[in-house]
């Protein structure tokens, strides 16, 4: 967890301009509490268990398993967390205007597309 934690702080979510951080948990884990406890426990198990078994041993072999490392990630993140902050999103480009008219933020997931925002390279 060490280098996704070292590219999250230099991204926007670790450190704005505005001096505003967002930690780990507000986008990684359910507010919920029984959800909170559930999935602390299962995350903590597996990141035990990949430490001792499936260490990541370098930078260069974390940038090399990243894609498979943020699949996992992403797969966990609800847009509820993603809304907690960004309630009013109004997209700048015509694109993301259109994107953002045809998505079902029941459906779709925010990390579907935003991808790369947090722990980036």
């Amino acid at each position: 967890m060490e280098y996704s934690y070292n590219y999250y702080k230099k991204s926007k979510h670790g450190s704005s301009s505005s001096g505003v951080s967002v930690e780990c948990v507000k986008c990684h884990l359910p507010t919920d509490p029984v959800g909170y406890l559930y999935v602390k426990a299962r995350d903590g198990m597996k990141d035990l268990f990949i430490h001792v078994f499936n260490p990541v041993k370098s930078e260069e072999e974390w940038i090399e398993r990243k894609e498979e490392l943020d699949e996992t990630a992403r797969g966990h993140i609800k847009n509820s967390n993603c809304m907690k902050c960004h309630k009013d999103v109004k997209p700048q480009s015509e694109e993301g205007k259109e994107t953002h008219a045809e998505i079902d933020v029941k459906e779709d997931k925010c990390v579907e597309c935003h991808t790369d925002f947090v722990h980036i390279l």
